[in-house]
């Protein structure tokens, strides 16, 4: 029998696993919702200490602004390189210029296919770390 495979008895009767019991969700369901295989989640647990954890080290969007560089392009509406644009440029991803705004658009992205909807920005989820009563 695996470790993680022991069942835990609550309270009420219910028995669930050991994983769920720590961490609040069963492993199959965050597998699920992240659109990875369950051996995927127990060797996050295994590698960074927590099944929500999906990199060693957080980015540098992560660490300025809470939240990917694709979540925040997401947000403002606008292309992740036109965020990494006005952050080089301005320091501040939410600062629009004046000599801009009415030249591109506002900034607003208007290509016919989305930036998101090409396979190469599509993504299980926007950030490394996620809140839990975001599952739920």
């Amino acid at each position: 029998m695996m470790k993680g495979s022991k069942k835990v008895t609550l309270p009420n009767g219910e028995k669930i696993t050991g994983f769920e019991h720590k961490w609040g969700i069963s492993a199959i369901a965050l597998a699920e919702h992240e659109g990875v295989s369950v051996p995927a989640i127990h060797m996050r647990t295994r590698n960074f200490g927590n099944p929500f954890q999906r990199r060693k080290q957080i980015t540098y969007w992560e660490k300025k602004y809470g939240k990917t560089i694709v979540a925040l392009a997401e947000e403002l509406g606008i292309h992740p390189i036109t965020v990494a644009g006005r952050e080089r440029r301005y320091g501040d991803v939410y600062h629009e210029s004046e000599s801009y705004i009415g030249i591109w658009n506002k900034g607003r992205f208007t290509a016919e296919v989305h930036w998101q909807d090409r396979s190469c920005w599509q993504v299980a989820s926007m950030s490394t770390f996620f809140k839990l009563e975001d599952i739920q």
